[in-house]
């Protein structure tokens, strides 16, 4: 059932299980609970189609270093931020979980098994190829071997999934369903603690018309985002006297174009590190830092890609808008068709395009620029931090201020990262690697060139305890026994891994969690 909560009368809503938000996280755990006999109700605040007005509920105070994703990085909408992803997945690696002794802060309280055992059933939901991420990379090109460092370097892949919004499948369970109910328009602006116990009695939802209505529920799951989770907790200042970790250790992946290819020979160098196709599904090559090389450099993680940037403005580029319409279930735009036909004359440009994928599988880009980028790890600090803003929003409520940062062991990462690419690249004689001027310069200058990733991660930690994080090994509240809290915002250390795969492959977790719970209650 999809209902509108800007035409509901109701004062009050019962569930068995409520959940705040209805993106990815959420889409994932009703793959689990979809059968059960449990009563759901899902809390949206955007709508089933695009605000128009959503930049104004988007901003946030930026204290720190510049943050571009508090606005673009987000998505308030039913789909969330699936409706505008690309749908790239890697899944994280052993290391990005473990301790790192020479990280301050790092580690996970649960094991990579833990979280690689529910990949699987998160790329079923990405309809990604089930071709193993361990594969080597140059058997899936069929090509010969790049001769790396291995010690230092590998080369690896990620998969982007061919039906990256999640819209549609997520409207389909709760369409279809008596019960489970999907309200939009609902903004959850306080949860509400139980006052003789450890436990939310019920949250506060409010339109942007100023009605108010409740949700009593048994257990509440918190799913809005990695900004948004830190923010609704924010605003319940009851539920979390006891808490000083909410909101911080904010961290995302640092990340910049570094470098300009010129290629020895263009073919060769995007055979080996432009997209390439199985099946639906693209991949894309990768060169990562080694997890020895970590170790034994005592460095973070680093990851990276080259981008074949095709001229702007001209017919590959306009062939790539509409692809990426249509990936994202969306109708291309009347001008993507113009440009199209606009720039028909280049239509020969595309021969090697045409033969290189219907021969090899492969994207060959036209004239393009060859720009290496590179994404790293952070620390986790608390100086680095998501709190309440005294500024409003169009309903006047706080704000998100936003406080980014890292330390210099990042930017460490990254000359240390570069200096091995550029020795290892010297020895495949593909092309030269020109460095961008401020790579070279002051750890000032560096920090000024890397952008966020629109990857907004760890303001609810997990954690042993209460005194270093926010939610347990099960993704409960320290000392709240019915709330939950899932996405990317749950994640103690980020790796360099883009996190939506593992954000769904812990919601699927959590979800297998509850529903254990509910057949015992059930049996009961």
């Amino acid at each position: 059932m999809i209902i509108d909560f800007e035409e509901s009368k109701l004062d009050l809503y019962l569930a068995d299980i409520c959940i705040i938000g209805a993106g990815i996280a959420t889409y994932s755990i009703l793959s689990v609970l979809k059968d059960t006999p449990a009563r759901i109700i899902i809390v949206e605040r955007g709508s089933m189609n695009t605000d128009i007005e959503k930049e104004q509920f988007k901003t946030c105070e930026i204290t720190g270093h510049p943050f571009a994703g508090h606005v673009a990085g987000r998505e308030f909408s039913v789909g969330g931020t699936s409706v505008t992803w690309g749908g790239q997945s890697l899944p994280y690696t052993p290391i990005d979980v473990e301790n790192k002794k020479w990280v301050k802060n790092s580690g996970w309280p649960i094991s990579y098994e833990e979280i690689s055992r529910y990949y699987p059933d998160a790329e079923r939901l990405l309809n990604l190829d089930e071709v193993p991420y361990d594969v080597e990379l140059h058997k899936l090109q069929r090509l010969p071997k790049l001769d790396l460092d291995e010690s230092a370097l590998q080369c690896h892949f990620s998969k982007w999934s061919p039906r990256p919004n999640l819209k549609n499948d997520l409207t389909g369970i709760c369409a279809h369903s008596e019960q489970i109910t999907l309200m939009q328009n609902a903004y959850c602006i306080q949860l509400i603690k139980h006052e003789n116990h450890d436990k939310i009695n019920e949250i506060e939802i409010q339109s942007k018309g100023g009605q108010r209505s409740r949700v009593k529920a048994d257990k509440f799951i918190l799913s809005a985002g990695g900004i948004e989770n830190a923010r609704i907790l924010l605003m319940s200042a009851p539920l979390i006297r006891h808490h000083t970790f909410v909101g911080k250790m904010f961290q995302d992946h640092p990340t910049a174009q570094v470098a300009t290819i010129e290629a020895t020979n263009d073919k060769k160098l995007q055979a080996y590190f432009n997209y390439f196709f199985k099946g639906e599904t693209r991949f894309l090559p990768r060169i990562s830092m080694t997890s020895q090389y970590q170790q034994q450099e005592k460095l973070l993680a680093a990851t990276a890609f080259v981008q074949f940037i095709p001229p702007p403005g001209g017919l590959f580029e306009a062939l790539k808008g509409i692809y990426r319409s249509f990936a994202r279930m969306k109708m291309p735009a009347k001008k993507e068709f113009y440009n199209v036909f606009k720039n028909l004359i280049e239509i020969n440009t595309l021969a090697k395009t045409a033969s290189s994928y219907l021969v090899h599988r492969r994207i060959y880009t036209p004239r393009s620029t060859a720009r290496l980028t590179i994404m790293l790890e952070q620390e986790p600090i608390t100086e680095s931090y998501i709190a309440l803003s005294e500024k409003p929003d169009p309903m006047g409520l706080p704000i998100a201020q936003i406080h980014w940062t890292f330390t210099s062991l990042t930017i460490e990462t990254l000359r240390r990262f570069c200096a091995e690419i550029e020795s290892n690249f010297r020895k495949l004689k593909l092309g030269e690697i020109k460095w961008d001027a401020w790579i070279k310069k002051s750890d000032d200058e560096i920090r000024n060139n890397l952008i966020d990733a629109y990857h907004h991660m760890s303001s609810t930690r997990m954690s042993h305890t209460i005194e270093s994080g926010v939610v347990d090994t099960n993704c409960k509240m320290h000392g709240v026994d019915n709330l939950y809290i899932a996405g990317s915002s749950v994640f103690s250390t980020t790796g360099h891994s883009n996190p939506t795969l593992t954000i769904m492959a812990l919601a699927i977790r959590l979800a297998h969690y509850l529903k254990s719970d509910l057949i015992t209650v059930h049996d009961e």
